[in-house]
């Protein structure tokens, strides 16, 4: 596994997570997606979802890297895998939930369209004369990792910064989520 930092402190690329059994192993869960939580978007286009209950040693490795980062123990939230149809579209956002300390995104499968995976946004004050401006103009700068098979990302503070997919699935998408809480007892705000 190799991490590339994006934006400091906030967001950064992750490739090589799992190794090519592990990768095959997740990949065949999706034989069973007609069997998963159906979630609809205002227009229609669905996503399936499914709680993944593998032991996965990367996950370990990246939640022992977040620690390092933080200096605090993290507590990982259930696993999920994704599926994404065609059209489907993460609308831009910010997390609600206290739970979502921190998230991570890794692709299962390739795509043509390296575009579907999820952008995020950064902030800052328009400056001038080395001072943020009266008038309060914000600069937003956006950033994301390729959609790219065992690769994906790893983002801090996601109630904070808005995130989402700007582009929408060309043929399908599918992806583990994980998200890391700072509590010990999950919040029950989702």
């Amino acid at each position: 596994m190799q991490l590339e930092e994006i934006v400091p402190d906030l967001f950064y690329r992750v490739t090589d997570v799992f190794d090519k059994s592990t990768l095959t192993l997740l990949q065949a869960q999706y034989w069973n997606k007609h069997t998963w939580r159906e979630l609809y978007q205002e227009n229609g286009i669905l996503r399936h979802e499914s709680h993944c209950d593998l032991e996965l040693s990367s996950l370990l490795e990246i939640q022992k890297w977040i620690e390092n980062k933080l200096s605090i123990q993290v507590y990982p939230n259930s696993t999920q895998l994704w599926y994404d149809y065609p059209e489907y579209i993460n609308h831009m956002h910010v997390d609600g939930s206290p739970n979502l300390y921190v998230n991570c995104q890794i692709y299962l499968i390739d795509s043509e369209n390296k575009d579907q995976g999820t952008h995020f946004r950064v902030s800052e004050p328009l400056l001038f004369n080395g001072k943020p401006r009266e008038d309060g103009l914000m600069e937003h700068t956006w950033y994301s990792v390729p959609y790219e098979v065992n690769t994906g990302y790893i983002m801090f503070k996601p109630t904070e910064y808005t995130h989402g997919t700007k582009y929408p699935v060309t043929d399908q998408r599918m992806s583990l989520y994980q998200s890391y809480r700072v509590t010990k007892e999950p919040s029950t705000l989702w």
